[in-house]
């Protein structure tokens, strides 16, 4: 088989989950399996999937111990070449398995990616995120380390099953970033290719779990295990912790204002104070 499309999820809602796995299912690419992980939700997400007639769809519970355990045990459980990353929320374009499969034979990259489409809530689209190219797999990896927004998104990207195993799976011990460990592992493997195409759709919502400003705090603390892990100079590793701290905790109150306190942020940047409420 040449690839799995996984999905792993918790408690998350059966339109979104269902929309994910059609959408996989509806793949040009044929020769695949759509692997559902449950990270133990109850009631378990398989009642929503026997509605789903297709024997290329899998479904595999696990007892809730969190992402990471669940992306380990899909990694393994996986019957594919390849593996595509698909959140459960999201949605995959017609194309997207077969355009990465494709790269990925070409380039023997250790990782594939591609660009983003922005949907509501509903599924409309309303934009699109594009990422940049790199001349080498340093600078990726660097850009994934120290760049608060990131040249790529988890849900984008495709990889060599045997090499992941290879490199150790997940990592258990990172409750986040454990998608960009292995990531960043990948590439320095075997480098990173981006798919010049929009591989995936990425639903914005305000349950976006990532849009917490302690979910930043968090970050910066796994982040900086990444950094340790990565970096071998201790110079270095400390100035780029200081720059990845400052731009994520930047980055975390931009969106919580822009998020929640819109129109504070305009009278604050117009120079207008709120009207006090009697």
């Amino acid at each position: 088989m040449k690839v799995t499309v996984l999905i792993t999820a918790y408690h998350t809602r059966p339109d979104y989950l269902a929309e994910a796995v059609h959408s996989a299912l509806a793949q040009t690419e044929t020769d695949l399996e759509v692997l559902v992980v449950d990270d133990g939700s109850t009631p378990p997400l398989g009642e929503i999937l026997r509605q789903i007639d297709d024997p290329r769809l899998r479904y595999h519970r696990t007892e809730h111990r969190g992402l990471p355990f669940a992306l380990i045990e899909g990694v393994n459980q996986a019957r594919g070449r390849f593996l595509a990353i698909l959140d459960h929320d999201d949605r995959l374009p017609p194309d997207s398995t077969a355009i990465r499969c494709r790269a990925i034979e070409q380039t023997e990259a250790g990782v594939v990616y591609g660009d983003l489409e922005l949907i509501k809530p509903d599924g409309t689209p309303y934009g699109i995120q594009h990422f940049p190219d790199f001349p080498d797999h340093q600078s990726f990896v660097r850009a994934c380390l120290v760049n608060p927004i990131g040249p790529l998104k988890h849900g984008t990207i495709l990889f060599d099953r045997a090499l992941a195993l290879e490199l150790g799976n997940y990592d258990p011990t990172l409750p986040i970033e454990y998608d960009l460990d292995l990531i960043v592992r990948l590439a320095m493997a075997r480098g990173a290719y981006r798919c010049p195409a929009i591989v995936a759709q990425y639903r914005v919502h305000p349950d976006n779990f990532s849009r917490s400003f302690r979910y930043r705090l968090r970050q910066i603390r796994y982040r900086w295990k990444v950094l340790d892990k990565q970096e071998s100079t201790a110079v270095r590793r400390y100035g780029d912790k200081a720059v990845t701290a400052a731009t994520l905790l930047a980055k975390g109150l931009w969106q919580g204002v822009t998020h929640q306190r819109p129109r504070a942020l305009l009278a604050l940047l117009s120079g207008r104070r709120r009207p006090t409420r009697h």
